[in-house]
């Protein structure tokens, strides 16, 4: 017969067990645990890298190369050939006196200036600047042959711009006399007469050679050249 006691013990037995999953079974993880770290892994080993981004360095390259490639830039050898084969001119030698390009002003500026002394009336003088070359200069420039006939000066006058330039009250003038001396006289008094300058070119006229210096705008001096 047995004793409630040793019931009471057995029953005691059998929870204490139950309670403990059994002497032969490991507690270890879920069904949800497991499945999750293989579908993480998987993600992590079938994800695309990043596409690497494209340097601004390396575009630029590119940029400038199709540009140094265009056939529309002009190259700079033959522009430096044709520049340096071109046949000298008198514009590749500086002109006699202060230049011949002032601008289209009716005045010049302050310094010597060569041109025609067209007509002289009430103090001024009516001016028809030109330009003009020495010939030993355009010579050596190779502008003109040794041998080629040419003027001891070289004249260009292909602006009909007539300027009207007033005469200084002490301005002095030089004449070229019958020797090809230079006779001063005064400019306002004396010069203005029509007369017969060396070579035979009357002066005052469209054929009269005169060099000029312009002082404050006003003429101060003024002397013949004779042309040859």
């Amino acid at each position: 017969m047995i004793s409630i006691r040793s019931l009471g013990l057995a029953l005691t037995a059998i929870l204490a067990l139950g309670a403990c999953g059994g002497s032969g079974d490991v507690v270890g993880p879920g069904p949800t645990d497991s499945a999750a770290a293989p579908t993480s892994e998987a993600a992590d080993e079938s994800a695309p890298e990043p596409a690497e981004e494209v340097p601004v360095e390396e575009s630029a390259e590119e940029v400038l190369d199709i540009d140094e490639e265009s056939p529309s830039d002009p190259p700079g050898d033959e522009v430096g050939e044709d520049v340096e084969n071109a046949a000298p001119t008198v514009w590749d030698v500086s002109p006699l006196r202060s230049g011949c390009t002032p601008g289209p002003s009716d005045q010049l500026p302050d310094g010597h200036w060569f041109g025609f002394a067209v007509e002289v009336e009430d103090g001024a003088v009516d001016f028809d600047l030109a330009c003009v070359w020495d010939r030993d200069e355009l010579y050596e420039a190779g502008v003109i042959a040794e041998n080629e006939v040419f003027p001891n000066d070289y004249v260009l006058n292909d602006n009909p711009l007539i300027r009207t330039l007033e005469t200084a009250a002490d301005g002095v003038a030089h004449m070229l006399g019958d020797d090809a001396e230079p006779v001063e006289m005064k400019l306002q008094t004396e010069w203005g007469e029509t007369h017969t300058g060396w070579g035979g070119v009357e002066c005052p006229s469209a054929l009269c050679y005169v060099s000029v210096l312009v002082e404050d705008g006003v003429i101060v001096e003024l002397r013949e050249r004779y042309q040859s």
